[in-house]
């Protein structure tokens, strides 16, 4: 004679409700552990990408300077212009270059146009966006600020998360 009641869970072939709720919980735990850490991460990345691009437009001023003793002008906050950027490529990008161009010859004795930097690399931070670093000089001699708008994305150089450089 078989016995009636409870069913023995050897012989059972799906989960129960509480299993699968248990399995989601743990799920959802882990990834809110996972999400903020791969942000971060992120962010770190764009900040080591951004002060290394901010070190190398930094060489192309000061490479810039040492040859026509004067720094681009651009006299606001704002993006780096297409002359700024024509004079630091040697025309290869942007237009408008009026220093370094063909028939000038620097102090150094080279012929214009130098190339100082391959091409203005993009903001890290600005996403979907074709955005180069700002720039800031009014003087031939500077000082020059280069800068990144940061994770929060305005365009304030004095706040504490952009990534900034300067000739101070």
């Amino acid at each position: 004679m078989k016995r009636r009641g409870l069913r023995s869970f050897s012989n059972f072939k799906g989960f129960m409700l509480i299993e699968i709720m248990i399995v989601v919980l743990i799920i959802i735990i882990l990834a809110m552990i996972a999400i903020p850490a791969y942000k971060n991460l992120q962010i770190k990345s764009r900040r080591t990408r951004a002060i290394t691009d901010l070190r190398a437009i930094a060489l192309a001023l000061d490479e810039y300077y040492i040859d026509w003793n004067q720094y681009p002008i651009q006299s606001s906050e704002n993006i780096m212009s297409d002359s700024v950027v024509c004079e630091l490529t040697g025309g290869r990008e942007g237009g408008g270059a009026t220093i370094n161009i063909n028939g000038h010859f620097s102090s150094t004795g080279d012929s214009g146009p130098i190339c100082y930097i391959e091409s203005i690399p993009y903001d890290p931070f600005v996403l979907n966006s074709n955005t180069r670093y700002y720039y800031y000089c009014d003087s031939r001699n500077g000082p020059w600020y280069v800068w990144s708008v940061g994770p929060n994305g305005t365009n304030d150089h004095h706040s504490g998360d952009d990534v900034v450089r300067s000739s101070e």
